[in-house]
């Protein structure tokens, strides 16, 4: 995921996209700024090895309370 990946530079925004399993389908986009997300694994992710699916379902939980502010 985000381990060892550095954000400086021109990167503007991070999309997600996920798509629904539902009738009729769905497509959805999420935009993040590439620095907040960083931020957000890093106060999510504990262990410098690898990436716990906890703290994956963490991360998903976090941006979609934001998405709702």
């Amino acid at each position: 995921m985000w381990n060892g990946y550095d954000v400086s530079g021109s990167v503007s925004a991070t999309e997600l996209v996920f798509s629904v399993p539902v009738e009729p389908l769905m497509d959805i986009s999420y935009a993040i700024h590439a620095e907040d997300f960083k931020t957000l694994w890093n106060d999510i992710h504990k262990s410098k090895d690898e990436a716990m699916l906890e703290e994956v379902d963490n991360l998903f939980q976090c941006l979609a309370f934001l998405q709702t502010l």
